[in-house]
């Protein structure tokens, strides 16, 4: 038995049925898909079998400036919601007032480019980064 056949054969080298991906490596843990439960490479971003992309830490400071304007004192996705209903709310409220005074119907107009900076910005969150 040669050394190759020995490194082949052993774990941490691989063997001739594993691919780069899916060699051992003894001082790291699995991760479990949470779709699928299949073990996965620790530094894998997607799971193997599914394809399931797996939650990673976020880092808002990576997140573009007008997004981070927007959610700035925000802490999850329903907060945000929230300021977009509030949003909305508001400029219904100044459109129906504005029948009775006037002033009310150009404050109805600044509640429409705020509910759509916080839509936006929910959108380019779920799709480019998470909220964890």
């Amino acid at each position: 038995m040669s050394v190759d056949s020995t490194r082949r054969d052993c774990p941490g080298h691989g063997s001739a049925s594993t691919s780069g991906r899916e060699r051992y490596n003894p001082g790291m843990t699995e991760r479990m898909c949470p779709r699928c439960g299949a073990a996965n490479p620790p530094a894998g971003m997607n799971c193997v079998a599914c394809g399931e992309r797996f939650p990673q830490k976020v880092d808002r400071k990576t997140w573009p400036i007008l997004v981070r304007l927007s959610l700035w004192g925000l802490p999850s996705r329903a907060s945000a919601w929230a300021f977009v209903w509030i949003c909305v709310a508001g400029m219904l409220g100044s459109l129906a007032y504005g029948f009775v005074d006037w002033w009310f119907f150009p404050i109805a107009g600044l509640f429409v480019p705020a509910a759509l900076a916080y839509y936006l910005s929910l959108r380019w969150v779920d799709e480019n980064s998470s909220w964890r």
